[in-house]
């Protein structure tokens, strides 16, 4: 006598690539919402400012890390919304950066 409620290796198998699947999926779609929050959130700023602020500004006031704040700054301005213009310095410090919306 076969126990139906016995499955296969393979369907235990299917059944935990399913699962795995489902939570990388659950994942994705956190993680896409947070990014979306925070470039919302670097988007505020900007309008609040004028239109115009420092990169080291934005990265005080969103609190995100550099490589974070790097790839919003790149896909925002991939889709032409601001304009990133690098700021000469008298001194042998670090380059700073503009961050200007585009209107």
């Amino acid at each position: 006598m076969i126990n139906e409620n016995v499955g296969t290796a393979k369907d235990y198998t299917n059944a935990k690539v399913i699962d795995d699947m489902e939570v990388a999926q659950a994942s994705f779609k956190e993680a896409r919402a947070e990014t979306q929050s925070q470039r919302d959130r670097i988007l505020w700023e900007l309008e609040s400012c004028g239109g115009n602020i420092p990169r080291s500004t934005i990265a005080r006031r969103t609190k995100l890390k550099q490589t974070e704040l790097d790839l919003i700054l790149e896909e925002l301005e991939r889709e032409d919304i601001i304009k990133r213009t690098r700021l000469r310095t008298d001194h042998n410090g670090p380059p700073r950066e503009l961050i200007s919306l585009k209107v």
